[in-house]
């Protein structure tokens, strides 16, 4: 038996009420748009796919020592994008930058590397830390969502947290969508 797993930093409740808001602003724009529930917003560092029960101990056990030996990340959220591109999206998102410089990169590099040795397949875009709002449900050009995104994207602030755990997540899909259940807690070095 398997269970559908990534790896995660959760988004506080204050940013997840500003998102929401922007969200609430965009979806005027769009209704071609599966806009991400709220509470399903977080930062994907690892997805790892179908994991075995038997596996999920060792999973855990391999993050642990990471996650310990990570310094808590001041993160901030703002400028807003889209996969692959402005001119043809498929997912719009909302990016994450590290004011620590490099730190949530290397985070990240270090669970690709870990889940390499334990045989979950690399990623093999490059990292680009971002929270998916939403993803196109059919082939559009989305002319005024993408006008509307790019004219307050570079002044776009949804705050600033402090990153102090991973979560390991399980990744339940269902008709309305995917619900995400913690698994486990991995907490950074205090």
């Amino acid at each position: 038996m398997t269970t559908r797993c990534f790896l995660a930093i959760s988004i506080p409740e204050d940013v997840r009420s500003e998102l929401m808001n922007l969200q609430m602003r965009l979806k005027g724009f769009s209704s071609l748009v599966a806009w991400t529930r709220p509470e399903s917003l977080h930062l994907t560092l690892k997805f790892f796919g179908d994991v075995r029960h038997s596996d999920l101990p060792t999973l855990r056990q391999t993050l642990l020592p990471i996650a310990a030996e990570c310094n808590p990340l001041t993160l901030t959220v703002g400028k807003l994008g889209a996969f692959p591109s402005f001119r043809k999206p498929r997912v719009f998102w909302v990016g994450i930058q590290d004011e620590d410089v490099g730190s949530l990169s290397d985070l990240a590099e270090r669970i690709e590397v870990a889940g390499e040795q334990q045989g979950y397949p690399r990623e093999e875009r490059s990292f680009q830390p971002h929270l998916t709002l939403g993803r196109s449900k059919a082939v559009d050009r989305f002319t005024q969502l993408v006008e509307e995104m790019q004219r307050c994207s570079d002044d776009y602030f949804a705050g600033s947290f402090i990153a102090d755990h991973l979560t390991l997540y399980q990744s339940v899909l269902q008709p309305a969508g995917a619900v995400y259940k913690p698994l486990a807690v991995l907490p950074f070095h205090k």
